[in-house]
C-alpha cells in the first residue's frame, strides 16, 4: 500500500522558499526504493492569485521523488503581495509506477514578510581614517526561519565628509558603491572612509533596506568622530 503522512501544515513567509523536507511529506510503500516513489501536485491553487513555485534543484516542475525530498532539494515558493495570512491547500497523489494513491491534502499557511531593524549603532572613528561597517552596526531581521537571507542596503544619500567603499576581491581595492549587503557586512566588505579636508564632529548617510518585495523606509546611520 501507498501512504503518506496527514495533517501536516507547510508554512511560509511570502517571497522566501520553503524545504519540503521529510517531516512533511513522506510516502510508505515497502515494495518500492526512494527514487521510484513519485509525488505529483494534482492542480495548483488558484484562490487570491497564490503564485505558487515548485523547485527542485532550481528548477520549476510539478513532480518530485521521495528521494528529492529526502535530500532537501525540493522547494515550494509563493510570491503573492498580500498584507495579511492566507491559507489554501495543494493537492498530492504519490505513484510506485504501478499504484497511484488517493489524493492527499496539504496545508499551506503563507505569511507577509517582515523586515525589522536590529543594529543600526553608527561608527564612532577618527578623522582620515576607515572604519568597518560590520552586522554589529548594522543589521535587519525578519520572520522568517531562514538565517541565510541577504538583505540589500541601497544609500539613498551619500555621506557629506566621506564614502561608503566596498573591498574587491579581484585586486584587494576599494570602490565607492551605492549599495550593499548583509553578507558584504558579514564579511567584512563594506567600510565608512573619511576622505574630506574638513574635521567635522559628525557625518552620516541614508538607506533604505529591501529584502524581496518588501522595502523599508528611510533610515540615517551616522559616523562620530573622536579625536586620539
Amino acid at each position: 500500500t501507498l501512504e503518506m503522512l496527514p495533517n501536516k501544515i507547510l508554512r511560509l513567509i511570502q517571497g522566501i522558499p520553503k524545504v519540503l523536507g521529510p517531516d512533511l511529506l513522506t510516502a510508505f510503500d515497502p515494495d518500492s526504493t526512494n527514487s521510484s516513489l513519485i509525488f505529483k501536485i494534482l492542480m495548483r491553487p488558484d484562490s487570491g492569485g497564490e503564485n505558487g513555485i515548485l523547485e527542485v534543484n532550481n528548477k520549476q516542475t510539478d513532480s518530485f521523488s521521495q528521494e528529492d525530498v529526502n535530500n532537501k532539494i525540493v522547494t515550494y515558493l509563493v510570491n503573492s503581495q498580500n498584507t495579511h495570512d492566507t491559507f489554501f491547500d495543494i493537492s498530492l497523489q504519490v505513484s510506485d509506477g504501478i499504484e497511484t494513491s488517493g489524493s492527499e491534502t496539504l496545508q499551506v499557511s503563507v505569511q507577509p514578510l517582515q523586515l525589522r531593524m536590529m543594529n543600526n549603532t553608527g561608527l564612532v572613528m577618527i578623522h582620515k581614517s576607515p572604519s568597518l561597517i560590520t552586522p554589529w552596526n548594522l543589521s535587519f531581521t525578519t520572520n522568517s526561519d531562514d538565517d541565510n537571507l541577504d538583505v540589500r542596503f541601497d544609500i539613498t544619500r551619500q555621506p557629506h565628509h566621506g564614502s561608503i567603499q566596498k573591498l574587491r576581491s579581484v585586486d584587494s581595492s576599494w570602490i565607492s558603491v551605492e549599495s550593499f549587503t548583509s553578507n558584504q557586512l558579514q564579511l567584512g566588505q563594506i567600510r565608512y572612509f573619511h576622505t574630506s579636508q574638513e574635521f567635522p564632529q559628525f557625518d552620516e548617510f541614508k538607506f533604505t533596506a529591501t529584502l524581496g518585495a518588501v522595502r523599508s523606509s528611510v533610515y540615517d546611520f551616522r559616523i562620530t568622530f573622536t579625536k586620539l
